[in-house]
């Protein structure tokens, strides 16, 4: 099971219940022993993976006995430390890189940002060896797919140089080969791919992630390849601390 802590001055509850909304169990913490209860090691059955959003606009001394409860969790990998809030300084974002955080949820951010991250700290939080190849950014753009002569609106849900996850109560099957037109901000795009997987109702949907498929593109120009990498590049680095 996959729990998220919540330690922030003020909105809380309200991305609690956002979280809750998309599957994930969550909780608000209003104080660092609780926090410190939680995270600590345990001798008996292993406790869930947990990610801390931890608030920007936590009061100094709140936000100092807070780094230095996660430190020792952090180091552990019993947590994985997402900022949560408004953009910091540049002082704030270093203590927050020194103390383990990697990710950032800035705002405003959309629900699919807010998916998209807690699966990345999530990931990290898994056992050594279950890694996702090549960096990924969520863009929540509209879109269409085309499989033979039919179209269907589906809606972009993260993008990588090499395939996308498409958002769509209808994935079509595994193997099946499809047409992706790609709005580019250079203009629309038409890229070959084929589905490599799929997340439907049933005992294998992946509880935190949208219905729909994933798709692995054909080879792209070089022209493209590089707009992918830039487009990619730019969206993560604002999604990390």
């Amino acid at each position: 099971m996959n729990e998220v802590l919540i330690r922030r001055d003020s909105g809380g509850s309200a991305l609690a219940e956002r979280l809750r909304a998309l599957g994930f169990a969550a909780q608000t913490i209003v104080c660092t022993s609780r926090l410190r209860t939680l995270l600590a090691p345990t001798a008996g059955a292993p406790r869930p993976r947990r990610a801390v959003l931890l608030g920007t606009d936590l009061p100094e001394e709140t936000l100092t006995r807070t780094l230095a409860t996660l430190s020792e969790p952090f180091a552990a990998g019993r947590a994985m430390g997402v900022a949560v809030g408004p953009p910091p300084a540049r002082a704030l974002s270093l203590r927050l890189q020194e103390a383990g955080f990697a990710l950032a949820l800035y705002e405003p951010f959309t629900t699919a940002t807010l998916r998209f991250q807690l699966n990345r700290a999530f990931l990290h939080t898994r056992p050594s060896g279950a890694t996702r190849c090549g960096l990924r950014a969520p863009v929540d753009w509209r879109a269409a797919v085309k499989v033979g002569k039919r179209s269907k609106a589906v809606t972009l849900y993260d993008l990588s140089q090499g395939g996308a996850f498409l958002e769509t109560p209808r994935p079509s099957l595994r193997g099946v080969d499809v047409r992706l037109e790609l709005p580019l901000p250079s203009g629309t795009r038409t890229l070959d791919a084929t589905v490599v997987h799929t997340n439907v109702p049933g005992n294998l949907k992946h509880p935190y992630m949208p219905y729909g498929m994933g798709i692995r593109f054909g080879t792209l120009p070089q022209p493209l390849a590089q707009e992918l990498a830039t487009l990619i590049d730019r969206e993560s680095e604002a999604l990390m601390v």
